[in-house]
């Protein structure tokens, strides 16, 4: 089986993390415009006196064409004066440019604070119910009294990752013990029910939390032997090897928390993001009903239905982030007047959807309950006059995308086309790099080592708390890790018979995609009426990095049902740096292949 890219060894780059960090660089590009010309402004004294210098000496002995430059450059210089009288007897026109400076100031302040007023605060500590699990890991015997019905010998499947086959597993097991000194092949039989240990854990912490009849040590080797039997490890040594294993301490150090500097620019930087959509691109914003409050959304066009051949598209955006990160994209696939529904998804920081039940300490967290959300949105449309629509999500909005087509397939909903842009769910590795698990379980550390000499070290640790501060706070943990595994990389219902568009970066860290042929088969059982390409050296976020080459592909295979990414229009061109490639991914081992077995259900 030959796939049409290249894989590099997984790490997580800058341009991963880009959206989250981009109202930040959009106000800092601001106030270094503004202190630029500031020192400009003071330079340019200074300047004008050195080339009046400049022009007296090259005026007395140089060749002629030099002579006449500097004569001219002498003759401009000293008419400052009359620029400085011209200058006064244009006062109203200065005034008026200064009175239209101050009302355009007053005006967006106003909306400035109308922003700040509807973003949600930042959440400090970890729901109820993450407590309570951090806890039992801290707490609970490694190994408890067993469980009431043991394994089966020679039976791993229902009680490990049970979607993902053997190897999967191993190579998840691998990840998340932080072995990077040794390759999987030649963990220790030890390693390995340390590691199956672990993976119970967060697989089935509910059972720790409510009864001490979990795994014993009896039970964690049984399962262990049958997955290193499936995996055909008949060489494994029995003993050693539990040094090289990082600690647990990821429950202890979470969650991380931002600087209050940091945390107040993010929030200014996506209240002006705002700002830009409304103020600038003239869209307009407003809130829908749901069960949960009052969901706001971005909207390009609300007086227009649609047409048949362009009904409205939603855009869903992913976690850590909210509508605005959708802007740019939003912004090209708008140029042909096709109208856009943009989403804050409920209870996340600094968005525009606070939910009721988050005032009481319930805030939105399940898949089940974004989904309603979605489904609301659906049903605004419809009872606006709407005829169909488009969906497209990505990252984890991606893997709602295919949620709700199944869930509009189940209820007949008039869903005419599905787009995924680097989807979460069951379609990606849950680890996928070994020197990420140890990095989560001791930061610090890990990054203090890794510095070169000559950096201070407590600007390391500085910089490395603030990114973890981003990435790891209270509310990133509380929506991420409150996904239950069935609910999503352990999900059945995905996809749908709708037609459907795949955009995947090819040098994807964040959402990795699974093993080619297991990816293969999982998409041509979930998603028959796929169209699927690899964005060739892009990352995760194609909506910033590849935003060109994915907006016209979106608009073309929309418009047309063909996926055409290259530019076409002349506003494309200053975007030129976020052209790529787009390769297709290659199905054609897969005919003839056993048909995917779906996994039985757990035990526990």
């Amino acid at each position: 089986f030959k796939m049409p890219r290249v894989r590099v060894a997984p790490h997580i780059g800058l341009r991963d993390g880009l959206p989250e960090v981009l109202p930040i660089l959009a106000i800092l590009s601001v106030i270094g415009l503004g202190a630029g010309a500031e020192v400009v402004a003071a330079l340019v004294p200074a300047i004008l006196g050195r080339l009046r210098a400049h022009a007296r000496t090259l005026g007395d002995a140089s060749p002629q064409l030099v002579k006449d430059f500097s004569r001219s450059l002498l003759m401009l210089t000293r008419k400052e004066k009359l620029l400085r009288q011209m200058q006064h007897r244009s006062f109203w026109v200065r005034a008026t440019t200064v009175a239209a400076g101050g009302w355009t100031f007053l005006r967006a302040s106003r909306s400035m604070a109308a922003s700040l007023r509807l973003t949600r605060p930042v959440e400090e500590v970890l729901d109820e119910n993450m407590r309570r699990r951090w806890l039992a890991d801290r707490t609970k015997p490694r190994f408890g009294q067993g469980l009431r019905q043991p394994p089966t010998p020679g039976v791993w499947q229902p009680y490990l990752y049970q979607n993902k086959n053997a190897l999967e597993n191993l190579e998840a097991i691998h990840c998340f013990l932080g072995l990077s000194s040794r390759p999987k092949e030649e963990m220790t039989f030890e390693q390995l029910t340390e590691g199956v240990r672990r993976t119970l854990l967060t697989r089935h912490n509910e059972l720790v939390q409510i009864t001490d009849n979990y795994w014993s040590f009896r039970d964690v080797q049984s399962i262990a032997r049958a997955l290193a039997a499936d995996c055909k490890l008949t060489n494994m040594p029995e003993k050693g090897g539990l040094e090289e294993i990082c600690p647990e301490n990821m429950s202890r150090l979470l969650p991380w928390k931002t600087p209050p500097a940091f945390q107040r620019a993010i929030r200014w930087g996506i209240a002006s993001m705002r700002l830009v959509m409304l103020d600038i691109f003239g869209w307009s914003s407003r809130f829908i009903e749901t069960p949960f409050g009052q969901l706001h959304i971005y909207d390009t066009n609300p007086l227009e239905l649609g047409t048949a051949d362009m009904p409205p598209l939603i855009l869903q955006h992913g976690m850590f982030v909210t509508g605005w990160c959708m802007i740019l994209l939003g912004k090209l696939l708008n140029r042909s007047g096709r109208r856009l529904i943009i989403p804050d998804m409920f209870d996340v920081d600094h968005g525009l959807s606070s939910s009721e039940n988050s005032k009481r300490g319930q805030p939105v967290r399940s898949v089940t309950d974004r989904l309603t959300s979605m489904l609301c949105i659906a049903q605004d449309l419809l009872d606006q006059g709407v005829k169909s629509f488009d969906l497209l999500g990505h990252s984890f909005g991606g893997f709602m995308a295919g949620k709700f087509a199944k869930e509009c397939e189940r209820l007949d909903l008039p869903l005419r086309k599905v787009v995924m842009l680097s989807p979460g769910g069951p379609v990606v590795k849950q680890f996928s790099d070994p020197d990420l698990g140890r990095f989560f379980n001791d930061p610090l550390n890990i990054a203090l080592a890794a510095k070169p000499w000559f950096v201070p070290a407590g600007l390391v640790t500085a910089l490395t708390k603030t990114v973890l501060g981003v990435f790891l706070g209270a509310n990133n943990c509380n929506t991420v890790l409150n996904l239950r595994y069935n609910d999503y990389f352990g999900c059945k219902l995905w996809g749908s018979k709708y037609p459907t568009l795949l955009l995947w970066g090819d040098q994807d860290h964040v959402t990795v995609p699974r093993g080619d042929y297991v990816l293969m088969k999982l998409l041509q059982e979930y998603i028959p009426r796929l169209d699927a390409y690899w964005v060739a050296n892009a990352g995760h976020n194609l909506n910033v990095d590849a935003v060109v080459t994915v907006a016209n592909a979106v608009e073309s295979w929309l418009d047309t049902g063909k996926c055409d990414g290259s530019m076409k229009r002349f506003s494309d061109y200053p975007l030129f740096m976020t052209r790529a490639e787009l390769i297709p991914f290659d199905f054609s081992s897969m005919k003839g292949a056993p048909a995917f077995e779906r996994p039985p259900a757990s035990k526990l």
